[in-house]
This record gives C-alpha cells, sequence and structure tokens, in this order.
C-alpha cells in the first residue's frame, strides 16, 4: 500500500487544492440549524441517498459510455482507462470525500438525493440567470462547446454538492458563532466602529503628467512626490480660505477633481465606506467631530479635505443579539467548514491501494484506497471517478483509441526505447518548465501530493504510447517540401549559405537554488553574482587573446568542457550554430576571424568564443542529405498539434446515458 499521510500532514492540503467540488466556497446551508439554535443540525427528510462507497461490489458494466465512430466503448473499457490514467492522481480526493462522507453518517447526518438536486438546480439556474440572461438553452450549448451534457453536469454537481453539504453540516455541530465574524457585520451594516459618518470631500488629484517618455522609476517617484507636495500646498490654502468664511460645500463643488462628490458639493452618496480607503485616513475620519475641516488626507488618487456633517453610532452590543442569530441561521462559513475539513483530513490515514499500480482492472473487490484501515474497491472508485471527471476527458480518450487504431491499421509498433526515451523527454520539459529545471521541486511536489516517481511514470507511459504513435504515424506520410529544406539551409548555413565556425572556453558555476515565491528579477540577479567570478575570469582570458595569445592553448588550459579543451576549444564534430540559443548567435554575429565575444551566459556556464572561419555551403551541395534529415526528424510539438487535430477533425463520438449513471 501506498501512504498518503506523513507527521507533515501533506495530505490535506493537496486534497483541498484539488477538490473541484468547492468544499469551501459553497452557496447557501442545506443544514440550517434547527429552530434557529446555534450548533444544532436540521435532520433531512428521509428519501433516497446515494453513497459514494456502498460496500457492495459489482463487475464494471458492458453497457456503452461512448460511440466513437461507430464503435461501443463499454463502461468497464472507459473506465479501466480512467483509472489508469488518473486514478492515482484523484485516490486520495475520492479518499477525503469519503472520509466525510463517513463522518457525516457517524454524526446521525443524512442529506437526501432530492435536497442535494434541489441544490444544484438553484445553482444553475443562478448562472444561467446571470451569465445567459436566464436563456437555458444557452447554458446548455455552452456545456457542448465543452463536450459536456446536461445530465452529466447535474450528476458531477450532484458529488460535489453532497460532499460539500456534508461538510457544511459537520462544521454546524456545536458550532460557536465566533466574535470577530460579529464584529465584522457590526461594522459592514452600522460602519467602523459602528459609526455612520456622513462626509463631504475636496479632492486634489495626483496624477503624474509629463510628455516625456521612458522615465526611470526614480524620475517619476520624484515627479509623484513634487505633485502631491503642490496639492498638499493648494489645499491647505483652501483649508485657510475655509477657516475665512468660505464653505467646504461651495469649494468643492467649483474645484474639486472628483466629478461626482462635486456634483453635490463634495458631498459623498450614502455613509462613508472605508473600503478602498487608507485606514490612516478612515481613523482620521472617526476621530474628527462635526463642522471642522480635516487636515489633507490621503487617498483614491489624491489628496482630500473632508468635513463630517453627520454622526450616527450603534454600539455593538445594542445590536448584538440579532448580529448572532443572523449568523446562526446563515450556517457555517467557508472557513469554517475549511477548519472542519482540514482537522478530518488531518487526523485521517489515507493509503493509496495496490490495485492503482496494476494494469489489470478486471477485480473491482481490490482496494483502490483504505481510509483508517478499512478498503474501499475500485467498483466504488471508479464509478466516482467517471462520474466526476468522464465527460471531461472523453475526448481525449476518442483522440488517443484513434490514433492506436489508426496506428494498427498502418502496422505501427512501439519500442520499449522509444517509450522509455519519451517518458524521460517529457520528464525533463516538466521538471524544466514548471521547477526552474530543479529535479528536487519536482520531487518535492510528487511527494505533497502523495505520489512517487513510480506512480508519476506509470501515469507519464500512456501519455507516451500515444505522443510516439502519433509522431510515427505523421511520420509515416511525411512528405518533404523544397521549402523545408531551404528553410533547414538557411537556419543551419545562413542566409547566403554562409555559416560562422567557432570554438570555445567554457566555464561552469552552481546555479542557485529559486526561493519560494522569488520574484525573477531577485533571482537573474543572484545568479549574476554566482557566475562573476567565473566571468572576471574569461574577460581577463578575452584580453589575454586580444593581446596576441593562442585562444586554443587558452581552451586547453582554463576550459571546463573536457571533449573541447582536448582539442583547443574546437567543438567535437564541428560547431553547429543552429544548436546554440538566439543570444550566442547574437553575440557571434559581424564578429571576424579572430575575434571574441564577451562572455555568454547560457544556463549554468559561461562562454567565450572565438570566430574561427566563415564557412560558404551551397543549397545544391546538401539538399538531399538535409531531406533525408527532415524525413525521419520528429515533429515539432505545434507541427505534433495540429496533426493530431487534423487526424481528429471528423472524429464522430457520442457520450451515452451510460457515463452518468
Amino acid at each position: 500500500m501506498s501512504s498518503t499521510n506523513s507527521p507533515s500532514n501533506r495530505v490535506h492540503r493537496t486534497l483541498l487544492a484539488t477538490l473541484a467540488f468547492g468544499l469551501l466556497l459553497g452557496s447557501g446551508a442545506l443544514c440550517a440549524p434547527a429552530s434557529g439554535q446555534e450548533g444544532s443540525a436540521a435532520a433531512a427528510p428521509a428519501a433516497a441517498t446515494s453513497r459514494l462507497a456502498d460496500r457492495q461490489h459489482t463487475e464494471g458494466s458492458q453497457d456503452p459510455v461512448l460511440l466513437i465512430n461507430g464503435e461501443p466503448i463499454s463502461q468497464v473499457t472507459f473506465e479501466n482507462w480512467m483509472l489508469d490514467n488518473r486514478g492515482e492522481t484523484f485516490a486520495s480526493t475520492f479518499a477525503l470525500a469519503v472520509a466525510i462522507e463517513w463522518a457525516a453518517e457517524r454524526a446521525g447526518i443524512t442529506i437526501d438525493d432530492a435536497s442535494v438536486n434541489a441544490i444544484v438546480q438553484a445553482e444553475i439556474q443562478v448562472r444561467v440567470d446571470n451569465v445567459f440572461g436566464g436563456d437555458r438553452a444557452g447554458w446548455i450549448a455552452e456545456l457542448a462547446v465543452n463536450d459536456r451534457t446536461e445530465a452529466g453536469y447535474v450528476a458531477q454537481q450532484m458529488l460535489d454538492v453532497r460532499s460539500r453539504e456534508q461538510a457544511r453540516a459537520l462544521a454546524n455541530i456545536d458550532r460557536v458563532v465566533p466574535e470577530a465574524k460579529i464584529v465584522r457585520d457590526w461594522e459592514l451594516q452600522y460602519g467602523p466602529q459602528g459609526t455612520r459618518l456622513g462626509v463631504r470631500g475636496l479632492k486634489r488629484g495626483v496624477q503624474l503628467v509629463s510628455t516625456r517618455t521612458g522615465l526611470t522609476v526614480g524620475e517619476r517617484n520624484a515627479m509623484v512626490e513634487e505633485r502631491t507636495l503642490q496639492a498638499r500646498t493648494e489645499l491647505e490654502g483652501l483649508r485657510a480660505r475655509i477657516a475665512g468664511g468660505e464653505t467646504l460645500a461651495f469649494l468643492a463643488k467649483q474645484l474639486s477633481d472628483d466629478e461626482d462628490t462635486a456634483s453635490r458639493g463634495g458631498l459623498f452618496d450614502g455613509p462613508f465606506d472605508p473600503l478602498g480607503w487608507p485606514n490612516a485616513t478612515t481613523d482620521a475620519l472617526l476621530s474628527l467631530p462635526v463642522g471642522p475641516v480635516s487636515e489633507p488626507l490621503q487617498g483614491r488618487g489624491g489628496l482630500w479635505l473632508f468635513e463630517v456633517v453627520s454622526r450616527s453610532v450603534t454600539p455593538l452590543e445594542s445590536v448584538r443579539e440579532q448580529l448572532h442569530q443572523a449568523l446562526v441561521l446563515a450556517g457555517p462559513e467557508s472557513d469554517e467548514i475549511n477548519d472542519v475539513v482540514v482537522a478530518l483530513a488531518d487526523s485521517t490515514t489515507i493509503e493509496v491501494g495496490d490495485a492503482l499500480a496494476q494494469d489489470d482492472f478486471s477485480d473491482r473487490s481490490a482496494a483502490a484506497v483504505l481510509i483508517d484501515g478499512e478498503a474501499v474497491d475500485l467498483h466504488n472508485f471508479a464509478r466516482w471517478l467517471r462520474l466526476q471527471n468522464g465527460e471531461t476527458v472523453s475526448r481525449r480518450f476518442a483522440e488517443e483509441r484513434l490514433i492506436e487504431h489508426r496506428a494498427a491499421e498502418a502496422g505501427i509498433v512501439l519500442t520499449e526505447a522509444e517509450i522509455q526515451a519519451q517518458i524521460r523527454e517529457d520528464r525533463e520539459r516538466i521538471v524544466k518548465l514548471g521547477h526552474d529545471g530543479n529535479e528536487d521541486k519536482w520531487l518535492q511536489v510528487l511527494d505533497r501530493s502523495g505520489r512517487t516517481v513510480e506512480s508519476w511514470t506509470r501515469g507519464a507511459r500512456e501519455r507516451a504510447e500515444i505522443t510516439v504513435l502519433a509522431e510515427k504515424l505523421w511520420l509515416k506520410d511525411r512528405v518533404v517540401t523544397d521549402q523545408e529544406v531551404r528553410d533547414l539551409w538557411a537556419n543551419r548555413y545562413g542566409i547566403d549559405g554562409i555559416s560562422v565556425a567557432a570554438r570555445l572556453i567554457a566555464k561552469s558555476f552552481e546555479m542557485p537554488e529559486r526561493l519560494e515565491d522569488e520574484p525573477e528579477r531577485t533571482y537573474n540577479m543572484r545568479i549574476l553574482e554566482a557566475a562573476r567570478p567565473d566571468y572576471d575570469e574569461l574577460v581577463e582570458l578575452g584580453l589575454r587573446v586580444e593581446d596576441g595569445e593562442d585562444f586554443g592553448a587558452l581552451a586547453r588550459q582554463y576550459s571546463e568542457d573536457s571533449e573541447s579543451a582536448a582539442l583547443g576549444g574546437m567543438v567535437p564534430g564541428g560547431f553547429d550554430i543552429t544548436a546554440w540559443p538566439e543570444i550566442v548567435r547574437t553575440a557571434l554575429g559581424g564578429l571576424r576571424p579572430g575575434e571574441v565575444t564577451p562572455p555568454v551566459l547560457v544556463e549554468n556556464t559561461l562562454y567565450l568564443f572565438e570566430v574561427t572561419e566563415y564557412v560558404e555551403t551551397t543549397l545544391d551541395s546538401v539538399a538531399e542529405a538535409l531531406r533525408a534529415e527532415l524525413l525521419v526528424t520528429p515533429p515539432t510539438g505545434v507541427a505534433l498539434a495540429a496533426f493530431r487535430n487534423e487526424l481528429t477533425r471528423d472524429l464522430s463520438y457520442e457520450i451515452l446515458p451510460a457515463m452518468r449513471q
């Protein structure tokens, strides 16, 4: 068994991040407290109730869930594919949903199907009304664009909402309304510190107006500071005029930069709302008596003069009970539900069953997961997985099946070496693009999700097989055009067939590990700091070459690339400019033979290059070799994606009712 619990409690954090059913963001409460009593759980009416783990084993159904180009795909076939591709990824999410269900049952909480469906339909109607103007057909059309059906969406939401409402009901047991929420609602309804202020204001905007472009940060800050000082001086002058007998209302109507309030003589529409204002401004207004005009205060794009024109105070104790009762009736909020789910996850041991590590899922009674040692079989997990994600991944299944059929018809077979090479390529790409090239970071992500390299590799194998099959199908009917040959020639040998040859001196350094949430600019600065000693050394070597020393001799002595160093800096097999990134091509551009580049950074290595010669290669002399090379070169990611789209353009598939049963 593979355990997904540990002293670091990594499981629940991953689970909470992956629970698509929105346990923490649900809307109205199904199980509101009975008779308005805090901490009670309302009893649900007796009705049919679906369970995630009914502990009754059945074999996978042969009923078709899909029609692909007229071919029926049985429920068991599709579920087996999902178990193989997504089983370990979603096993812990399923296990937590079951743990919530069991905890609810132990607490005597029952939420029947009719109640769950009522919530689902109500939430759908909210979306239909808000997004589609009440046009349900428009919403259904949106589902169809994403290969979803109305019934399939409802089936998925029934799972999500049931889990959400079970967690909500658990959070409502012995619930005590937090004091912070009573205070929060008091201030939301009656103003900051229970104070409703009627205010009048006059604004002087602090806007950066300049005809210059390309201002530095320092220049911009200086200009903003100058404008702020100017606005403050203007407001102090207006404040003096008010002290001399003029009114803020008159001056605001004539001079305020805030168009909305200026039309009302500076009067705000409704009580002052602190949202969006600096705390210091809010605090200053709360302490300002009715009548006097404030000193200039910051907020909302400028500086303001304020006058409090009315003040009403509602003590917390005078409304505490009604606020408390409203919160009781509203039921637990998302953070309270979160606390319950986190506590449940912390106290639950979840293990992934060995069955998910196998390619044969025929024994549906085998354990998919163990929750505190109690097994939930593959039958229940496979059904949940199908209802939760089946429609979403059905097109991918159909596309992969079509690729497999086309490859079989073409007599294409895979070798183990090809599959393993693709898995390695996929792994390297994930580490490079998703984790800054740091494999340890990737391993940590796997560990936090309760997975291992072995489990990831099992899932990656299926994807690799499909990728290699698609590449072979693409190559099978490959036709290389003359333009493709010309483009490759120009890219490799230069637009006129003239390419640069160079030799190099390499210096590698240890790349610093990127810190969590570290800005890219800061990280790049640390890379440059780490590279500085080698950079300075290469600059010195470049000066020595310019003074007449032999580049080859220096390469043999100082280069850390052993193969080229042994050849005096010459790259074994010849220097291929196309194998280097654009920064190297730019550095070499325009140099004459014998001239050297500045140090060039490529990943964790600094290079010093010397141009040795320019070589002319005619198109005719290499055209056939380039054509032969193109015929066996795998497609780029973009080309392969376009090929797969074309291959499946006329794919016919239909989601059948058994998908959502």
